[in-house]
């Protein structure tokens, strides 16, 4: 009976063996401590004396009940890691858990019955499987290689609902009464739920499997550590609330979770006890598989009508092919901020990658997608940073910080975008409501630079890649009108310059602008306009001679020369058959006939003088 040896077969030998000191023997009811004179050793402890676990192992009767008084001894001695053989343990009534006792089975069971490893089995007659005290928390506790069949859980129940502190759950199975996609589950049911305690310090490691729930798990309270879940098959797959401080999840896989694949809620105001709460939640996220879900991950702020602080951050995550058509990867509430994404992959959704609610601001959101860019985010929040790396041929998008809010409107950057060739537009296929900016214009063309609203009331620039457009080119709009444009060739065009190409701005008839150049009213191109062609104003006239004679400089009056240049540069007067100087000291010139010229001149003392040369 000595370990490692065979040479103590009787109850004698060991009464009358002597070992050397500190040697432990087991005659299979009593442990022996030699001290190398005193024969048979002494007497550590008997087995009546260390309380075991004993009940129910058929899955007939309840074992729930005898477990439960097993554990109590146990902790009342002092604690303990009792183990549990590979058998089925059906409870009809709740396994009440003890402080200081981590139960340790024969492992999950790849199916939920006896036989395949350490089963509890969870009745109807059961509100919970496994309960902590009345009293309140249970400490330092925990449960390592067991399956819970809670396939007929009744509703309202947990397959595990207690307050945990210091305590420790390993490759525990959790099984419910089936995939929630299919219509097996149980409604208002959870798998794994911990009741607000605060701080918790738990250690939930290794495999959870968990499916069939209203919530997989619902983690309440603080400071815990989680690893390596595979939650599967849950209208909510894990579920963060009331948590007001730090929850650190690592490596947590979460797969065809119907509903959601993970919530996130901002804690309620106050405690149990009526303690102001921070509106704030925190956690790390490392390494999460999201895949085939409804939605993957919810951000809900339910308990805050002002902006809670959600100080999560998901590195390493993968958001992988949303099942609903629409439906976006992460969608966010209002009056949310403070989340981070930092190195994350969004493949083969349904929907945008992220949806924010109003009031949203301050996130970070650095992720790769497949979606093309201006698909990628609904609802852009404010003061925060996009950086957006393209996956399959799509783009890069950049979304520098926004510095300003609508109710901040004294900062000077609005909204920063640098939208690389190809964008399908950053801001919206319909308008540009950024001060300043890179993206798509109120007609649709790419890339545009833009000063200003985009919206008819104010002036911008809009530089188009040529996407849309049959050859590239340089706009400057008014009201979304082109008022002077550069063509591919780098030619100015349209606008007040068309007349260098033959063209009027103005109409071919009539020319109203008091400056301008285009057509005269006599449809003469390149002509510059001074003043109306309408009858009441001089303006002046320069004739390219397109339509004319000869080229030559005109000064005008209502449409007929009165003098300028011919077309060798000469000076030149149009004198009128009558006229009258109008004011002292002006000159006029009469032409009465083809051989009659009188000049007239008005002195100052107002007397008109005149004279007459006759031509030969």
């Amino acid at each position: 009976m000595r370990q490692g040896v065979a040479d103590l077969m009787t109850r004698a030998q060991v009464d009358a063996y002597v070992g050397p000191s500190g040697e432990i023997l087991s005659d299979g009811e009593t442990l022996r401590l030699h001290d190398g004179a005193a024969p048979g050793g002494n007497p550590l402890a008997t087995q009546a004396q260390v309380p075991g676990l004993s009940a129910d192992r058929s899955g007939i009767a309840d074992a729930g009940g005898d477990l439960s008084s097993g554990l109590a001894k146990l902790a009342a001695a002092g604690g303990g890691r009792p183990r549990l053989p590979r058998a089925g343990y059906r409870l009809v009534s709740p396994l009440v858990m003890r402080e200081a006792t981590c139960v340790e089975g024969q492992g999950s069971s790849p199916s939920s019955y006896a036989g395949q490893g350490t089963v509890f089995t969870v009745t109807p007659a059961a509100s919970n499987g496994l309960v902590g005290p009345t009293s309140g928390a249970v400490h330092t506790t925990g449960l390592r290689d067991f399956t819970i069949d809670a396939r007929a859980l009744r509703s309202g129940g947990a397959a595990v609902r207690a307050g945990f502190l210091e305590s420790r759950f390993s490759n525990v199975k959790i099984q419910g009464a089936g995939s929630y996609d299919q219509g097996g589950y149980t409604a208002n049911t959870i798998g794994f739920h911990h009741v607000a305690t605060a701080p918790s310090w738990i250690n939930w490691s290794k495999d959870m499997l968990i499916g069939g729930f209203a919530v997989g798990k619902r983690m309440e309270g603080s400071d815990s550590l989680d690893t390596g879940h595979y939650i599967s098959g849950n209208q909510i797959g894990y579920q963060v609330a009331k948590s007001t401080a730090s929850l650190r999840t690592g490596h947590m896989m979460i797969d065809l979770s119907s509903g959601a694949g993970m919530d996130i809620q901002a804690p309620d105001q106050t405690d149990a006890s009526g303690n102001a709460l921070p509106a704030a939640s925190a956690g790390t996220h490392t390494g999460h598989i999201f895949h085939f879900n409804n939605l993957h991950l919810a951000i809900n702020n339910l308990t805050w009508s002002t902006p809670a602080d959600f100080l999560h951050a998901f590195s390493g995550c993968v958001f992988h092919y949303g099942k609903v058509a629409g439906s976006p990867a992460v969608l966010t509430s209002s009056n949310a901020r403070g989340l981070t994404f930092a190195g994350c992959i969004f493949y083969q959704n349904r929907g945008a990658d992220f949806q924010f609610g109003p009031n949203n601001s301050g996130h970070t959101l650095h992720f790769s997608s497949d979606q093309a860019p201006n698909d990628r985010i609904i609802g852009m929040p404010l003061d925060s940073h996009v950086l957006s790396g393209g996956i399959g041929g799509q783009y890069n998008y950049l979304n520098s910080l926004i510095l300003n809010s609508p109710g901040n409107p004294g900062g000077k950057i609005q909204e920063t975008r640098l939208a690389v060739y190809g964008n399908d537009g950053v801001l919206s296929a319909s308008g540009v409501s950024a001060r300043f900016g890179l993206g798509r214009d109120a007609a649709g063309f790419d890339a545009a630079l833009l000063a200003g609203n985009d919206n008819g009331n104010a002036p911008y620039l809009d530089g188009c890649d040529g996407e849309r457009t049959t050859a590239a080119q340089f706009v400057i709009k008014f009201r979304h009108t082109a008022r002077l444009t550069m063509d591919a060739v780098g030619t100015l065009v349209g606008g007040l310059l068309s007349a260098l190409t033959s063209n009027t701005v103005l109409g071919a008839t009539n020319v109203v602008a008091r400056f301008g150049l285009g057509k005269n009213i006599a449809g003469v191109d390149a002509a510059m306009l001074l003043g109306s062609e309408n009858g009441n104003t001089p303006f002046i006239d320069i004739a390219n001679g397109e339509q004319t004679n000869a080229a030559g400089f005109n000064v005008k009056w209502r449409h007929s020369a009165r003098f300028g240049l011919d077309g060798t540069g000469n000076f030149k007067v149009v004198p009128q058959v009558t006229a009258t100087p109008e004011q002292n000291g002006d000159l006029v010139l009469e032409k009465t006939s083809d051989t009659v010229i009188k000049i007239k001149v008005r002195g100052s003392d107002g007397v008109v003088r005149s004279t007459t040369l006759t031509l030969s």
